[in-house]
C-alpha cells in the first residue's frame, strides 16, 4: 500500500513510475471526509501514514490520551491496469 500526500505531485509520479513496466494508470479519485476518531483509533490512522517514522514515544503517548477529535481525511486513490489488457489492480 502506498500513502500519497495529493497535495504532492511528484510523490503521484513516483508511483506511477514504480508501477510502469507492468501497469499503466487508468484513473484517480481523491476522497475526503470527516470522522471522529478516538486516541486509538488516531494512532491506527497515523501508522498508516509517514508520520509514523517521525513520532517518538512521547507524541504516541499525547496521540493515545485525545478524547475523540474531528479529522479531516483525504486520500488519493490510483487505479492501475495492466498492460496487456487484464484486470486493473
Amino acid at each position: 500500500m502506498h500513502v500519497i500526500d495529493p497535495r504532492v505531485p511528484a510523490k503521484v509520479e513516483r508511483v506511477v513510475d514504480s508501477f510502469r513496466d507492468a501497469f499503466r494508470l487508468a484513473g484517480t479519485q481523491v476522497v475526503q471526509n470527516v470522522v471522529e476518531l478516538d486516541g486509538s483509533e488516531l494512532q491506527d490512522l497515523l501508522r498508516m501514514t509517514p508520520n509514523a517514522w517521525h513520532l517518538d514515544d512521547a507524541a504516541w503517548a499525547r496521540v493515545a490520551a485525545l478524547e475523540r477529535t474531528r479529522v479531516t481525511v483525504g486520500l488519493q486513490l490510483l487505479r492501475f491496469r495492466r498492460r496487456g489488457g487484464q484486470r486493473s489492480l
